[in-house]
């Protein structure tokens, strides 16, 4: 009897915890309220799912990236619905989630009018309101193929690309194999594909999927777009409906406030409003820094300076330009030569470098180079140059001319953990510093092209994970996303407008170092306690030297400076931390007619020389010299009378509040080496 519940029952993990259940148990039975799927063993599954013993399940919502994920393409198989109910004879090609939302790619042979949005919304609207179930089914290849999708070319075509996919045939993205309509029937064996159902309306598609349309709460359509069939110019041209849904009416609120501040803090709008960056059609992809720009450029770059000292990091300045064959040896020439700018000179060969770690090479290969002499650290801000696509610019996020906070650090293998622990801390400092959250990412070994043997990319992921886990960083695995010249770290940061960007990275290298060659010696019996400048001395005891590969690790936490200025403008919008802000302090004398008040204003000024400061002299009465320095955004604001001559004080617009000059001085001292964000913070 015993031996009969035992066997009725099995034990699984939820949230890591031992939990002993009845076989056959979907996972919904253990699913908490805002359970829209579950990670079943590292799979996204159904709330459907039957549980098998030993099954470790986590629950998703849409407050997870993966749950809110399926949100949305639950939301878009809605859409599919809405598109054929308005007109049968559409033809759905493809329907997949984004980052904010979804949309539905579809063939019809009239364009679609506003009015015809709306209508689709509207039936969108009242059919996730029936409740209706997802549901997972298996059918024949040939009521899939012949008979569901007889009439759609699309559709069939990503049957034919998933059934050679999985049988292991070889194919390019353009092989007329794919285009042929039949199918041969020794491939297909006794085919079955996985379709969801969701009331009338079928899709082919693996899933998963939330459980039913109740979950959707909002739904609406953005805007329509135009697309290619497979992004090929030459095929189709398709209409794509893109829409949004929501698990509650608070989420849609908060969605389009934010919609709304994105647009109003987008940095080209800021930049141009408040004279920070300029552009021009004579130089595509490069931003012209105006004087508060460059300020804010120049600090940064301070900042980054100051604490290489700290880091241990030694700043050097690479040449912008080097002969090709520099970029044959390092390998971006076969692989990067589209995104360099080549040019001839003398009859050889440049590039403008897209990147500064082929010219560290050449330093640290310029010397001959012990154990003793590593890690060394070398930082650069040099302007790089890569050729994007004129299509593909966009203001300071995607640009031509840069410059990075970047740095390349050779070292022993023993002392990877140490270093990436450094940089990691260093990443820490300066992301607390501009209040963004941020996450890591261990990206590990690509599955086909990588450099190196498994044991080494083995231990090398073991010590970025230890480094990691010491360094007390919470991380996520990407699998199979590393570089193919080994693991590498991402981090992500999330800024004030709900985006990720992911700036900062720590690359190992094995590749570099190999490509050009690079060793230091390494003695390996009774190596000298002397520090000679020389690194190949060894004592007259020693009777072996050996060379070693260094590994290189490639770091930026920035990363491109025109990037993270893009990002850090649109973050705070104009409301910078007082030491990088241009617009710092703003002297506004009662009256620029008083001859006296008006030489203590420069005096004023010239004491304030290390800050940004504007003077408000203008004819212009007193009231509105105040609202333009407010509406310049100026962080102080300074009213100079004749109480403030005579008593060598300034008045502060915001708190009402009277300082001694010297006392004000002190005060800006202590923020700008402090770094505040709020000045005000320290008056009280």
């Amino acid at each position: 009897m015993t031996t009969s519940i035992q066997n009725d029952k099995i034990t699984v993990y939820i949230d890591k915890k031992e939990k002993v259940i009845n076989k056959n148990s979907f996972a919904s039975t253990y699913a908490p309220k805002d359970a829209l799927v579950c990670s079943i063993n590292g799979f996204i599954r159904d709330l459907s799912h039957v549980l098998s013993d030993k099954d470790n399940i986590q629950f998703l919502s849409y407050k997870d990236e993966q749950g809110k994920s399926t949100f949305y393409h639950s939301s878009a198989h809605v859409l599919g619905y809405s598109i054929l109910k308005f007109d049968p004879t559409i033809k759905l090609v493809a329907g997949p989630p984004t980052a904010n939302g979804f949309y539905y790619d579809c063939f019809s042979e009239k364009p679609l009018k506003e009015e015809d949005l709306k209508t689709i919304e509207q039936i969108a609207r009242d059919f996730i309101n029936e409740n209706h179930k997802y549901e997972r089914l298996e059918m024949s290849h040939s009521d899939v193929y012949d008979k569901m999708y007889k009439d759609n070319k699309f559709k069939r075509y990503f049957i034919r690309r998933s059934i050679y996919k999985e049988k292991g045939v070889d194919f390019d993205s353009d092989d007329k194999i794919l285009d042929e309509e039949t199918i041969d029937k020794n491939i297909l064996g006794n085919m079955q594909h996985i379709v969801y159902k969701l009331s009338t309306f079928y899709d082919y598609c693996t899933g998963p999927h939330i459980p039913s349309t109740k979950y959707i709460k909002c739904f609406d359509i953005l805007n329509t777009g135009a697309s290619y069939f497979l992004s090929d110019a030459s095929r189709e041209s398709l209409t794509r409906i893109y829409a949004i849904s929501f698990p509650s009416k608070s989420e849609q609120e908060s969605y389009y406030k934010i919609m709304k501040l994105r647009k109003e803090r987008h940095h080209k709008l800021i930049g141009e409003k408040y004279d920070l960056l300029y552009f021009s059609e004579l130089s595509p992809g490069s931003a012209f820094f105006l004087p508060d720009g460059a300020f804010i450029y120049n600090k940064l770059i301070e900042y980054i300076r100051l604490l290489y000292r700290s880091y241990g990091f030694d700043e050097v300045i690479t040449p912008n330009i080097f002969n090709t064959s520099l970029w044959e040896i390092s390998g971006h020439l076969q692989n990067y030569k589209a995104d360099m700018f080549l040019l001839s000179v003398e009859k050889q060969d440049w590039a403008l470098k897209p990147m500064n770690c082929p010219g560290h090479c050449l330093i640290f290969k310029s010397k001959a180079r012990s154990k003793r002499n590593l890690p060394m650290r070398f930082a650069d801000f040099g302007v790089l140059h890569r050729n994007e696509l004129s299509g593909a610019l966009s203001g300071l996020t995607r640009v031509r001319r840069f410059q990075q906070d970047d740095a390349h650090i050779f070292c022993a293998l023993d002392q990877v953990e140490g270093e990436i622990i450094r940089q990691l801390d260093f990443v820490k400092e300066v992301y607390s510093m501009f209040e963004f959250k941020y996450e890591f990412f261990l990206s590990t070994r690509p599955k086909e092209k990588y450099l190196g043997t498994v044991e080494q990319w083995d231990r090398a992921e073991s010590m970025i994970a230890t480094a990691l886990e010491k360094s007390g960083s919470n991380y996520e695995i990407n699998p199979g996303d590393g570089a193919f010249y080994g693991p590498k770290i991402d981090i992500v940061l999330t800024d004030a407008l709900e985006r990720k960007h992911q700036c900062a990275t720590i690359q190992l290298d094995f590749q570099l170092p190999e490509r050009f060659d690079l060793s230091y010696v390494d003695a390996i019996i009774g190596e000298t306690d002397n520090q000679s400048d020389n690194p190949l001395q060894v004592s007259k005891d020693s009777d072996a030297i050996k060379k070693m590969k260094p590994v290189m690790i490639h770091r930026a936490i920035l990363g491109s400076l025109e990037r993270f200025i893009g990002i850090l403008i649109e973050h705070y919008g104009m409301d910078l931390p007082f030491w990088v802000n241009p617009r710092q302090i703003s002297l506004i004398p009662v009256t620029s007619n008083d001859e006296k008040i008006m030489d203590y204003c420069k005096m004023v000024k010239s004491a304030l020389l290390s800050y940004q400061v504007k003077l408000f002299d203008s004819d212009d009465t007193l009231n509105k010299r105040i609202r333009n320095a407010e509406t310049e955004k100026y962080v102080l604001n300074l009213i100079i009378g004749e109480n403030e001559v005579k008593n060598g004080t300034v008045s502060i617009r915001k708190n009402r509040k009277d300082m001694k000059l010297s006392d004000l001085e002190d005060l800006l001292s202590k923020c700008v080496a402090k770094r505040v964000k709020n000045i005000y913070t320290m008056m009280e």
